[in-house]
């Protein structure tokens, strides 16, 4: 997983997933659906909630970013106005929506989407914000850069922010929160490498995808009943999606893909 430091940069940033997988029943069978909003040239889901709808962003021809929900099997088209880019990245079971975009100084902002109207989330003193993730209280999960370019994880409650960095890591991000305020999400290590966690009240704790050809794993969000979904990147530059149930790891792996990326789960596990 690449991450920049640039402000427009981490907008740009495209996850190689473009299905998204219905699985009842994780565990003991698999079945995908190929979504593709019309016309673009990637689709990128991020998160489903309880209604199953689907929030995400598409790439036009221009390579531009746009959100889209897609309700029902009709797709919304979603741009935070007089933005450059703008993307979904979670939503939750009150269909609130939360993401980022870029302004017209290619500043990026977190957002939330709520009853029609758009609030810009913005870190105090911070150079970018991004809003990952949101649970069913309205509590805001994310991550922002600081004046030397650094990234930390946030969390957004009851209009006050608090700051999050996993001991020893040289940057923190932030995926997802669950109803009951568990955070699961990546870091940085001192080597340069990517690692999952998880932050069950106070407690941090380190998540690997199993195997030796390991490079990367990353935690994207985690449901109410603490199922956790992510995805890992193998030495041969294969992405694996999972879904980690019960401390175990389940291989999530699209049929004839080159790779797969999960990025969001309901509490149905619905992937």
């Amino acid at each position: 997983m690449t991450h920049h430091t640039s402000k427009v940069s981490v907008l740009a940033c495209a996850s190689l997933a473009l299905t998204l997988l219905f699985s009842a029943g994780v565990l003991q069978a698999q079945s995908f659906k190929t979504i593709d909003v019309p016309g673009a040239s990637a689709t990128l889901p991020r998160a489903i909630n309880k209604a199953k709808i689907v929030a995400g962003y598409y790439q036009d021809s221009a390579g531009a970013n746009h959100g889209f929900a897609l309700v029902k099997g009709q797709f919304k088209l979603f741009d935070v106005p007089n933005s450059s880019g703008t993307i979904l990245y979670g939503i939750n079971d009150k269909n609130q929506a939360v993401g980022e975009y870029v302004d017209n100084l290619a500043v990026g902002h977190g957002f939330i989407y709520r009853g029609g109207s758009i609030t810009t989330i913005d870190y105090p003193n911070a150079v970018l914000t991004i809003a990952s993730g949101i649970n069913n209280a309205s509590q805001i999960v994310g991550e922002y850069t600081d004046t030397n370019g650094l990234y930390h994880g946030f969390l957004l409650k009851s209009g006050q922010y608090t700051t999050y960095d996993v001991p020893n890591s040289v940057l923190t991000y932030i995926g997802g929160i669950n109803s009951k305020g568990d955070i699961v999400g990546t870091f940085g290590d001192a080597s340069g490498g990517y690692r999952g966690y998880s932050l069950i009240g106070n407690v941090f704790t380190q998540i690997d995808f199993p195997g030796s050809d390991v490079v990367q794993t990353v935690a994207r969000q985690i449901n109410d009943s603490g199922d956790i979904i992510g995805w890992a990147l193998l030495s041969s530059g294969e992405y694996r999606g999972y879904l980690l149930k019960n401390n175990v790891f389940h291989d999530i792996a699209i049929p004839n893909a080159t790779g797969t990326v999960s990025n969001g789960l309901n509490n149905a596990d619905l992937i």
